[in-house]
């Protein structure tokens, strides 16, 4: 699981992170490197964010089913 910053915060850690020694900001850095390397690889594929549409039929089946399901208007609507 990640966790996302604000900017805010991070422009915090940042300030926190220049009044660090330089073999401390070293440490923090490794650290910090070495936990990216943990991370799995991320899979940018566009079928996993947002589906796709799966079905057995032609385009024409599908076209024929969605003008049958139509269903007229009647204009004599009273409350």
């Amino acid at each position: 699981m990640a966790i996302s910053f604000s900017d805010k915060f991070l422009n915090r850690l940042i300030s926190i992170f220049q009044l660090m020694d330089g073999k401390s900001k070293k440490t923090f850095l490794k650290k910090i490197l070495v936990s990216m390397n943990d991370l799995p690889p991320r899979k940018n594929n566009l079928d996993n964010v947002f589906g796709k549409w799966e079905d057995d039929r032609s385009t024409d089946e599908i076209i024929k089913s969605i003008v049958s399901s139509r269903v007229e208007k009647n204009s004599d609507i009273s409350f």
